[in-house]
């Protein structure tokens, strides 16, 4: 009962909100007054569990500030999107646009770039790898803006993993390396330079399986990885990837997988990165290497 008589109360500010904004005498003030409205029926509806309403509600009270108080009016096309969030994803990212280009308009790159990162969550989430890439693109450029090298480097490795997935692999070995360099140039030790040239290198490994390079010349990727990070030579990923490439040479499944398994237990593989490795697994188990 008492959902039913908070609903009607929305219900009621909303028709009112609709009211104040068809009016011409003192338009900007009724505007406003018609956002709170609109921000208080959003409210009662998300008490109540209404998110679709709740999230429309937010919507119209963010249309009503976008010019007239953009601060606000930001704040509550991310309260829109949250309400979508599960219930409508193209919603949702509307929402999120509205943020990142209000966003844009008043100058706030850094919040603009944390938007359209949502936004790319969300296609990543839909399993939309291309939207996701294009989205988390956009987010790179609006953080040239801030130099947030830190922020940058974790769109560049998000993108680089999804062209892994899409088996698009030259791309993903340019963008790994770049990748490698914002690392090395951060210095940080929670930025691991050595694992982002392994990426490198595995991308690397498998795209000459795809087009046949001979197995005594796989052994360059090596040197290209080192030619890139001389540090690279002193690393336990250099000894993984020099293990995997032996393996590889030598038409050694077995031990191919004691490799892996080996490298696992001190630095767990991720799943793309799993998935890669069982692609070139299946190089050796087909016999396709000469």
């Amino acid at each position: 009962m008492l959902t039913n008589v908070n609903t009607k109360t929305a219900e009621e500010h909303i028709k009112n909100a609709e009211k104040l904004k068809k009016s011409w005498f003192y338009r900007n003030t009724k505007i406003l007054k018609a956002a709170e409205l609109y921000k208080k029926a959003g409210l009662i509806y998300k008490l109540s569990k209404k998110w679709m309403e709740a999230g429309d509600a937010y919507l119209q009270a963010a249309n009503c500030c976008n010019k007239r108080n953009p601060v606000e009016a930001i704040t509550l096309y991310i309260d829109s999107s949250n309400c979508y969030k599960d219930y409508s994803s193209s919603d949702a990212i509307s929402a999120l646009h509205n943020a990142v280009e209000l966003c844009k308009e008043n100058g706030r790159f850094r919040t603009a770039a944390k938007h359209q990162i949502a936004i790319g969550e969300i296609y990543e989430n839909l399993n939309d790898i291309q939207n996701a890439i294009t989205a988390y693109e956009i987010a790179i450029e609006l953080l040239n803006n801030e130099m947030d090298e830190a922020k940058q480097l974790e769109c560049y490795e998000k993108i680089a993993i999804f062209y892994s997935e899409l088996d698009q692999h030259e791309k993903s070995i340019e963008i790994f390396f770049k990748v490698a360099t914002l690392a090395d140039n951060l210095n940080k030790s929670w930025y691991p330079t050595n694992k982002y040239i392994l990426h490198a290198g595995l991308c690397q490994l498998i795209q000459n399986l795809k087009i046949n390079v001979l197995p005594n010349k796989l052994m360059n990727i090596l040197n290209v990885c080192v030619h890139f990070n001389s540090n690279f030579k002193d690393s336990t990923e250099y000894e993984f990837l020099k293990n995997l490439i032996i393996s590889v040479e030598k038409k050694d499944p077995e031990n191919y997988v004691q490799t892996l398994q080996e490298y696992d237990k001190h630095s767990p593989l991720e799943s793309w990165k799993l998935k890669l490795l069982l692609q070139i697994k299946q190089f050796l188990n087909t016999r396709i290497l000469c």
